[in-house]
Formats: C-alpha cells, structure tokens, sequence
C-alpha cells in the first residue's frame, strides 16, 4: 500500500503540471499513506527492533526498488566503490587496471561480484513488473494502465512524449525484462505463437515454420488435437523442427479451467526474485568468457586471502611490471630490474627470471612444468591447475606470491634475496597456515541441525505423512 502510494502520487503530479491539460483542472483522490503506516507501526517495531522517534534523521531518499535511479548518481556510486578498491582511501589518484565492468563479473567468471548498480536498479524495479503482472486489482495499476498500457499488457505500452519519471522507470525494467518473461500454457488461449514468449525461452515466433501455418492459426491452441488439450505432435514437429518440437511436447499444459499466465522462466518455481533477474541480465551483458576452469578454482585455494587475490590479479595481468608501467607511461624502461632483461612482462617475471626459476626449482618444480613457453601468465596456470592437486596448486601460488614480493623489495629496497631464502619463506608460511586450519576444524560440530517445517514456494502442494513398520503389513497413519 505505501508502495503504491509512493509511485501514484509522482504521476498525480506530473497530470496536474503538464501542459496539456487546462489550468483549471484539477482531481480529488486520497492517498491514506499515513494511516496505512500507523496501522503497521507497532507491528513492523516490534518485529525490527526499531523505536518511533518525533524528530526524523537527515532524508536518505527514495529507495533504489521504486524509481529508476540517475545515471550520475549510478556512476558516483561506481566510482567511490572502485576507488576504495583500487586505493583503500577516499582522496588521491588511482590506476584502475580493469574496467568496472570486468569487477562486475562473477568470481567464476574473472570478476569479484561486486553488485552492478545499474543492474541492481533494473533487478529491484523488476519487482514493479511483477507486481502490476499479478495483481492488476490495486489502485497503482489501474492508474498507470489507464493512461499507458489501456489493453493490461505492460510490455506493448503506446507512446506518450512526455511520460512522467514513475512510468519511465516501470517501462525501462519491463523492456529490460520483456525476453525473461513468457507464458505459461493453461487454456491456450491468450498466447500468439506469432509474437508472444511461452512455454520455454527463445519460444517464439522467430523460431516458427511460417510458411507451413494457416493465417488464420495464431493461439497456442491450434497446436492441440482438437479440444483433447495434448499437442499434435506432426503438427508442432512440423512447425518447429524435430529438436525444439520434441521439447514442446513435453510442456505440460494446465487443466481444464485453468488460464494461461505470464511467468519468469529464469526461476525454477517461476517467480521473479532480484536474485535471478540480477543474474540474467548479468550473463545476457557479458557471455561466457575463456579461463572458466581457473577462475572458478582460484578462489578455492587454500591460503591467505592476499593470495588469492594475487592469482586473480596474475590471472588479468594487472600486476605493475615494468612492461604494464612502460604501457601507460612514456619513457619507462621495459627490462627486468633483477637479472637485466630487456623485457619484463608478467610471465617473464613469475617464471622465466633467474630468481623466479631457482626458486621453483628448489621447490621440485622440474623443467616440464615451468619451461614451456607462454605468453600469458594466465594459460600457463591453468595448464598447472590441470595436472596438480589443490594442496600442490596452492603452494605454487605462495611460491609466486613471494618471488613477487621479493622483486619488489629489490625495486624500493634494494634487498636481494638468494633463492633458498624466497623459498623458505614460503614453506613456512604454507606450513602454518595448513597447521593453523587443522587446529580450528573441531572433531564434532556443535551446530546441531535443527529441522523444522517449513512453507512449501508457489504453486507447490507439501504433503507430510508417517509410516508404521509392521510385521505383516505397512500402515499408513
């Protein structure tokens, strides 16, 4: 109700300030928001803990679920999330070695799952789609559809020049959700196999044989055996070919009395949730990208988080080698600080410098696994994670992880190091922390799982029942 109310009276506004309509015009309505949430005061208290003040704090605005936020107060928002990860502080510069985007990703996929906050926007404004899909009785959906959708369909609005800023946000989630919806068959016969989404996704008039229907043939229905409500089977295979036929097929179709309804097909109880929106518009922006095997089994490693997060930098090649540096800054030398190279890029600097190579060496890294040549850091670690365990894998990355640092305490403190003593210092720090994991895993668990029922999702039937063992016979209670 408060929702509604927040949404309805922004387009009240905008009717009374367009230009449009005469001066004079006016409309009475009541919007009892305040009343609403008396009603709900003591309850929603009690529930969260909170206390009902008289003076209000300072107004941290409307939410990010109800209206389409601006695309400057998106990107400040971006941009203090990437500078307290690029440089852990509020002011000075920093050099982003990614794009945002890429940060965005999930971790199996090269990122860090920082939330996309545009795409969070759209995720939570879905809820509104959802809404005014559902439940086309409350008073927010017969005012928005009186002047936008008049037909009760809110992914096929008409034009309107100058839309007020509730409609805009609303229809920018629905056109961003349009192919994430679909209809699910009941009587088949609200569906048009011509235009509309159903049954599965990329079901729909894209995919069908044209030339071998009827016109005059446009519902779901005429895909029937006559009223028996079970697919001719030629029919549909001819239409839709073999494969994607087969799949039709197999659709369920609802019982008699039961209407056809829009669903989210990216949900496995067809619900839309954030989550899943969220997730859907994620994969749509960004595909499937290569390196799927190392991302996922990087953040699986077990060691200090600082090495994690330095094979995920090792993985993109952000780590400021001469090379990187020299890439962005006119006149900076290329070559190796340690041995003298004329180049230093990553791979050279992990693996190929004579520093790095001793080291591996003293660990029992023999020349089949670290003098083939690479050109990327990131396909020579995968080749690794091929063919090593995760303890093995592990103590590799804390082996790179100090050569690493070992260049840069030569770098900005002149402090060369032999290889024994590199390597050393990484046994030991693999040592204590596998040591110090065995000491915190505890024998039993004190955390003894507590079962409980629970309420089953939408258009889910639960049935608890209790079964009696008996010598002749099984009793049903």
């Amino acid at each position: 109700m408060i929702q509604d109310n927040i949404l309805i009276t922004p387009e009240l506004l905008h009717y009374l300030q367009s230009s449009k309509n005469d001066p004079n015009k006016g409309f009475v309505i009541k919007l009892d928001m305040n009343k609403t949430y008396d009603l709900q005061r003591e309850t929603f208290g009690d529930l969260l803990g909170m206390k009902v003040v008289e003076k209000w704090d300072n107004y941290l605005g409307l939410p990010l679920p109800v209206f389409l936020a601006p695309k400057g107060v998106i990107e400040d928002i971006q941009a203090k999330i990437s500078r307290t990860w690029w440089l852990g502080k509020e002011k000075g510069g920093f050099w982003t070695m990614l794009p945002w985007k890429t940060l965005c990703h999930p971790k199996g996929m090269g990122g860090l799952g920082i939330r996309d906050i545009q795409l969070l926007n759209l995720a939570f404004l879905g809820h509104q789609v959802w809404r005014f899909i559902n439940n086309k009785d409350t008073l927010c959906f017969k005012v928005l559809s009186s002047k936008y959708f008049r037909d009760g369909d809110i992914f096929h609005p008409k034009r309107v020049e100058k839309a007020s800023f509730t409609w805009s946000s609303i229809a920018a989630a629905a056109k961003a959700f349009k192919d994430g919806f679909g209809w699910q068959v009941g009587s088949g016969i609200r569906i048009n196999i011509w235009i509309d989404n159903w049954g599965l996704e990329g079901l729909n008039g894209g995919v069908l044989n044209s030339n071998m229907l009827n016109p005059n043939e446009c519902s779901v229905k005429d895909l029937w055996l006559g009223d028996c409500r079970s697919w001719n089977i030629g029919k549909v295979h001819e239409l839709y070919g073999q494969d994607l036929g087969d799949k039709i097929c197999n659709l369920l179709i609802g019982g008699e009395g039961q209407c056809d309804r829009t669903v989210w097909f990216h949900n496995p109880h067809v619900c839309f949730t954030s989550k899943s929106a969220y997730s859907w518009l994620l994969l749509k922006e960004m595909g499937l990208g290569p390196h799927r095997f190392f991302w996922k089994a990087l953040w699986k490693l077990d060691t200090i988080p600082k090495v994690r997060v330095f094979t995920w930098r090792v993985g993109h090649d952000i780590l400021p080698t001469n090379v990187k540096i020299a890439s962005i800054q006119r006149g900076f030398g290329q070559g190796c600080p340690r041995c003298g190279a004329e180049y230093e890029p990553l791979v050279y600097a992990l693996k190929d410098c004579p520093t790095s190579r001793a080291t591996l060496s003293i660990g029992g890294w023999n020349e089949t696994t670290i003098s083939k040549d690479y050109k990327n850091c990131i396909d020579w670690l995968e080749d690794m994670m091929r063919v090593l365990d995760k303890r093995a894998m592990t103590n590799l990355m804390t082996t790179l992880w100090n050569c690493w640092n070992n260049s840069n305490s030569f770098i900005f403190r002149g402090k060369k190091e032999e290889a024994q003593v590199i390597w050393d210092r990484a046994s030991t720090l693999s040592q204590d922390f596998h040591i110090c994991n065995l000491m915190n895993e505890l024998l039993l668990s004190p955390n003894l799982a507590v079962k409980k029922w629970e309420q089953p999702p939408r258009v889910f039937v639960k049935i608890n029942f209790d079964a009696t063992g008996v010598i002749t016979e099984l009793v049903m209670e």
